[in-house]
C-alpha cells in the first residue's frame, strides 16, 4: 500500500504563495543593431563544406577511372 503523506486531514496540500509584492518595472527600450551584410560564418561553412564535397567526388571519379576503368568524367 501507499503511505499516506503528513499533511492537512483531507489530502489536500497548502497553495504556494507568492512573495512577490511589487508589480515588475518595465522594460526599456532596447538598441536595434544592424547587421553588417555579407556572408556570415554559417554561409561560409555552407560554402566551404559544398567545395570539399565536390572536389572528394571528383577525386573518387578519378580513382574509379584509373582502377577500374569505371569512372564518369574520367
Amino acid at each position: 500500500m501507499a503511505r499516506r503523506s503528513r499533511g492537512k486531514p483531507g489530502g489536500r496540500q497548502a497553495r504556494a504563495t507568492s512573495r512577490r509584492k511589487t508589480s515588475p518595472t518595465p522594460a526599456t527600450e532596447a538598441e536595434v543593431v544592424q547587421d553588417a551584410g555579407g556572408v556570415g560564418m554559417e554561409g561560409a561553412v555552407a560554402i566551404i563544406t559544398a567545395i570539399v564535397l565536390v572536389v572528394g567526388l571528383i577525386f573518387l571519379d578519378m580513382e574509379l577511372g584509373r582502377h577500374y576503368g569505371k569512372g564518369f568524367f574520367f
